[in-house]
């Protein structure tokens, strides 16, 4: 991956992961935390909206993550809040979590999953605009690189179908079909002639 994105994530930035239930989101955002500690030394906090830090540290035990002796360490935190006390947090400067990424030097951070913060807001302008504020925040305040999960859905697909009809074309006659791929299958077979979709949840092809 590193390879493909001419050497990995860039300091100092906020990167959206996305894909569908189980395509190893959460997987692949414990992977850049245990990378960080273990290849570069640098902290990393886990926030999760939905599992405690023991089930965490159990669950990912299967890759050979001893989770456990880096919280031990005080190289990786795992904290669970509920989205809710996250935009408390925020509207009072970060409280708990600006003192644990101060006092550790965090340099990485994960939001797990960044779909249940966004249901505090029933519209899309609103979760647009809090999905913003959160990154800014993180950005300008705590100087880390942030991963943030996010699942996606019919509704999701169908917002970027009806972006695409919309777009402009010659005389607006919109001379394009879209192609909905999620079969794991098919998108395997497509990546052999473009290697950067492997791994997608979905693809679309015009």
């Amino acid at each position: 991956l590193d390879g493909v994105m001419s050497g990995g994530f860039r300091r100092d930035t906020v990167n959206l992961l996305v894909g569908g239930p189980g395509s190893g989101k959460s997987t692949f955002a414990m992977q850049f935390l245990v990378n960080g500690v273990n290849e570069y030394d640098e902290p990393g906090v886990y926030i999760s909206f939905e599992q405690t830090d023991k089930e965490i540290i159990k669950d990912f035990a299967q890759f050979g993550w001893d989770l456990q002796t880096l919280v031990d360490n005080k190289k990786l935190i795992i904290i669970t809040y509920s989205p809710e006390q996250i935009e408390k947090i925020l509207e009072t400067g970060g409280g708990s979590v600006r003192d644990i990424i101060e006092t550790m030097k965090a340099k990485r951070i994960v939001i797990d999953s960044l779909t249940a913060y966004t249901l505090l807001h029933h519209d899309a302008l609103a979760q647009r605009k809090a999905c913003i504020e959160l990154f800014e925040a993180i950005k300008k305040r705590y100087s880390c690189r942030q991963l943030s999960i996010v699942d996606i859905g019919e509704s999701d697909i169908e917002k970027i179908l009806d972006c695409g009809r919309r777009a402009a074309s010659g005389w607006n006659k919109q001379p394009f079909d879209f192609l909905v791929l999620t079969e794991t299958d098919r998108i395997d077979k497509l990546s052999t002639a473009q290697e950067f979709i492997s791994g997608a949840s979905v693809v679309i092809a015009i």
